[in-house]
């Protein structure tokens, strides 16, 4: 948990952002994946500006934590790892889980 892998800021409108802490995973590395929600909730909170204050206007509404996944088989993600990072809706906004195989073919969990 020393870095976010990857951040969008996408600026919607002259006052509103949305801000997406992506943390990017393969099941065969050594991370284990079940560390993704922990990982996902300690950004999540560095961010908000009223209790991280590290990005300007990061609210719950507007943080989006998405879990992406390299995997040679689609559907591979445990269960608990999945209702963990829906869990993450109650501290942001619409949690997306994600699954890429090596063909580049892409998979909608959550």
């Amino acid at each position: 948990m020393q870095k976010i892998d990857l951040m969008t800021i996408e600026k919607t409108n002259e006052t509103n952002s949305i801000f997406r802490i992506i943390e990017i995973k393969h099941l065969k590395s050594k991370v284990d994946i079940t560390s993704a929600s922990e990982q996902l909730e300690y950004y999540i909170n560095w961010a908000l500006e009223d209790i991280g204050g590290h990005l300007k206007g990061a609210k719950k509404f507007n943080i989006k934590p998405i879990l992406l996944v390299f995997t040679k088989k689609f559907n591979s993600i445990p269960n608990d790892v999945v209702e963990k990072i829906n869990n993450l809706k109650d501290i942001s906004f619409e949690p997306e889980i994600w699954e890429i195989d090596f063909e580049g073919k892409t998979n909608k969990i959550l």
